[in-house]
């Protein structure tokens, strides 16, 4: 995916998407020249906003919900001819709930084990996409990153690019995992992962029947996951 760089002329958008379950959909942006020929920036934002279309019955509330919203911005620094350097950066934070698309029976003994004595009756959503659920299925996810994109023609018909890439994503998942209306067990999960990326790449420009790449790639990512499941 390759976006769209800040433009060297004053402008902005506003777009709204309406959909079933009170989906809303809001992005805007603005962008424009700082200096005019050399700096130019553009910002963007989004929301995003809705009722999930699966219904839980005990509660109230909707699953699969597509709730989250974030920034984008750019900068892009043209210092002189042969050089173009983009600065980007993002964030989008993620707050939704998170379930089974329709009830369905557990047959406990056939798995092995009975419910416990000191869990009540076990009833299941009498509908398609509806469900009987007693405890929480959420889902908060946080990310952001940082990139340098900078092109210097080092010679005639041949240019030097550097990537340089960063991101940091976070994320809590707590699901009731036994999707009955009784507290039998489910499980949180945390997840924490960053990554850092830098690309060198050498390659000839123009129209000439030749076309010639080298390049230089790194990549290294860590990521920590850990999941706990509680019981009654």
């Amino acid at each position: 995916i390759v976006t769209k760089k800040p433009p060297s002329e004053f402008q902005g958008y506003a777009k709204v998407d309406l959909g079933n379950y009170d989906d809303v959909r809001t992005r805007i942006g603005i962008g424009g020249p700082i200096i005019k020929g050399v700096l130019n920036a553009k910002l963007d934002a989004f929301l995003a906003d809705g009722d999930g279309h699966v219904k839980n019955i005990a509660t109230g509330e909707t699953y699969n919900t597509p709730d989250g919203y974030g920034l984008r911005g750019q900068l892009n620094l043209i210092p002189g001819e042969g050089v173009d350097i983009l600065l980007a950066a993002d964030w989008t934070k993620i707050n939704r709930k998170d379930g089974p698309s329709e009830s369905f029976a557990f047959d406990w003994r056939a798995a092995g084990f009975a419910p416990p004595v000191s869990a009540g009756p076990i009833v299941f959503a009498p509908k398609p996409y509806e469900v009987n659920i007693d405890g929480p299925s959420d889902e908060d996810m946080e990310s952001y990153g940082f990139s340098a994109h900078a092109t210097i023609d080092v010679a005639e018909n041949l240019a030097l690019t550097s990537i340089t890439a960063y991101r940091d994503a976070k994320a809590l998942r707590v699901f009731d995992r036994d999707y009955t209306n009784q507290p039998l067990f489910g499980d949180i999960n945390n997840e924490t992962q960053n990554q850092f990326s830098q690309e060198l790449r050498l390659a000839t420009t123009g129209n000439g029947k030749l076309d010639v790449t080298a390049g230089l790639f790194y990549f290294n990512q860590k990521v920590k996951e850990s999941t706990d499941i509680y019981t009654l």
